[in-house]
């Protein structure tokens, strides 16, 4: 995670090099949908298919979106792509603006996410 929260900040850059931690530019996270649990079938089989990295990954980019675009929506891939190949790859060519409205929308897929996990413990 140390590459996805780093920030500028002479503590960070310290513990980049430190640790030889790459920096991570985006963050990509496509959730899938947990089945729904049925009577009679073992919850180990439904515990097996959570998501705990992904999530984390996803909410560590939305958190440091100055730094990071974090993308947890498949629908906004062309957008993003289309943005870095005009600046040439940098991704200072994603407005702050956007990062910000990408950043929500992970927080908000991660927390629809976390309610279909929730949901399973209540069967």
């Amino acid at each position: 995670m140390g590459g996805i929260l780093a920030r500028d900040t002479p503590a960070d850059l310290a513990e980049i090099a430190a640790y030889d931690i790459t920096r991570v530019d985006l963050v990509a996270c496509n959730y899938y949908l947990l089945p729904e649990r049925q009577q009679g079938i073992d919850f180990a089989a439904f515990r097996e298919k959570i998501d705990v990295g992904g999530p984390a990954m996803l909410r560590g980019a939305a958190k440091n979106c100055e730094h990071v675009i974090p993308l947890g929506d498949p629908d906004d891939y062309d957008e993003v792509l289309a943005l870095l190949e005009s600046g040439a790859g940098s991704p200072s060519a994603v407005p702050l603006s956007r990062r910000l409205a990408l950043a929500e929308k992970a927080f908000r897929i991660s927390a629809a996410y976390d309610d279909s996990v929730r949901a399973l413990f209540q069967a």
